[in-house]
């Protein structure tokens, strides 16, 4: 898939979701995402969308800088299509969408005006 069109579907998923046509649900995620990695998912949002388990979370995960000569931990929002328990599509390269999709899934979650 062209980076064009990886932009299309997170933009298509951040529109689907604002306007109430796809649900998100707080998940644990699935072994397939976490097993033998180092990055700790922090939190997991998953929706079906044209017969695929689309999820989308937040990890952490250890970098290491150059120019100060030791690791430190950094944070990144990843989006993956699943279907029969295979990633089958995974995008992270435009944080900005990326995010923005995290976002909107957990505020579909949690409606922070129910406690102001």
């Amino acid at each position: 898939m062209s980076t064009d069109n990886n932009v299309l579907l997170v933009q298509k998923l951040i529109r689907l979701t604002q306007s109430k046509e796809l649900t998100w649900h707080l998940t644990p995620p699935p072994p397939i995402l976490t097993k033998q990695k180092d990055e700790l998912i922090i939190s997991c949002y998953e929706t079906t969308y044209n017969n695929s388990l689309f999820y989308v979370y937040a990890e952490r995960y250890k970098n290491y800088s150059l120019d100060f000569d030791q690791w430190y931990y950094t944070e990144r929002t990843m989006i993956a299509a699943l279907q029969s328990d295979l990633i089958v599509w995974e995008y992270w390269e435009q944080q900005n969408l990326t995010k923005e999709l995290l976002s909107v899934a957990s505020q579909q979650i949690f409606d922070i005006n129910s406690f102001l």
